[in-house]
C-alpha cells in the first residue's frame, strides 16, 4: 500500500515538473513569433531624399583653371628654355643634327602646349580671360622691371652730363674773374705808370 503511495507521488511529480518545462517552452516560442512578427509589420524608416539641387559631377572652378593654366605656362617655359639651351650648345659644337632633332621637339612642345591651353580655354571662358589678364600684368611687371637698370643708367648718365656742365660753367667763370682781375692788375699798373710820368714832369719844369 506505501509502495503504491509512493510510485503515485513520484508519478504525479514528474508529471507537474513535465507539465511547467512545456509551459515554460511554449511561451518563449510565443514571445520570438511575437516579436518577428511586430519586426515584419513595423515600417522601415524612408530614407532622407538628396538634395535635387546638388552639383553633378565635379566641375572646376575658375579659380582651379586659372591655377592649372599656370601650371601648363611654367611647364611649358621650363622645357622651351631648357630645349633651346641644348640646342644652341648642340650647335655651338658643330652638332647641327642633333640641334634639327631638337628643334622639332621644340615645335612639338609648342604644338602641346598650344592644344593644352585651347582645351582649357574651350573648358571656361572665365578662367582664359583671368588667366590672358594676369599674364599681361605679369609681362609689364617684367618690361619694367627689365627697363628699370636701362632708366637707371640713363638716369646716371644724365646726372654725370650736367655735373660735367657744372664744372665747365664754374671753369669759365674763374677764367673770366681771373681776365678780369688781370685787366684791373693792368689797368692800375697803368694808371700808376700815368701818374708817376705826370709827376716827373712836373718835377721838370
Amino acid at each position: 500500500m506505501k509502495n503504491r503511495l509512493l510510485t503515485l507521488v513520484i508519478v504525479l511529480c514528474l508529471g507537474l515538473t513535465t507539465a511547467t518545462a512545456l509551459a515554460k517552452q511554449e511561451g518563449k516560442g510565443k514571445g520570438k513569433s511575437a516579436k518577428e512578427t511586430a519586426a515584419k509589420v513595423t515600417p522601415k524608416p524612408a530614407k532622407a531624399d538628396k538634395p535635387a539641387n546638388k552639383a553633378k559631377g565635379n566641375a572646376k572652378s575658375p579659380e582651379a583653371t586659372v591655377k592649372q593654366m599656370e601650371a601648363e605656362e611654367a611647364k611649358h617655359r621650363s622645357r622651351v628654355a631648357r630645349l633651346e639651351r641644348v640646342r644652341d650648345m648642340l650647335a655651338k659644337k658643330g652638332n647641327d643634327k642633333a640641334a634639327s632633332r631638337l628643334e622639332k621637339a621644340l615645335e612639338k612642345e609648342n604644338a602641346r602646349y598650344e592644344r593644352k591651353m585651347d582645351k582649357l580655354a574651350k573648358k571656361d571662358a572665365k578662367a582664359s580671360g583671368k588667366f590672358k589678364e594676369k599674364m599681361k600684368g605679369l609681362e609689364k611687371a617684367a618690361q619694367a622691371k627689365s627697363k628699370a637698370p636701362e632708366k637707371k643708367a640713363a638716369g646716371q648718365e644724365k646726372a654725370a652730363e650736367a655735373k660735367s656742365k657744372a664744372a665747365e660753367k664754374k671753369a669759365a667763370g674763374q677764367e673770366k674773374a681771373a681776365e678780369a682781375k688781370s685787366k684791373a692788375a693792368e689797368n692800375k699798373a697803368a694808371g700808376q705808370e700815368k701818374a708817376a710820368a705826370g709827376k716827373g714832369k712836373g718835377k721838370n719844369k
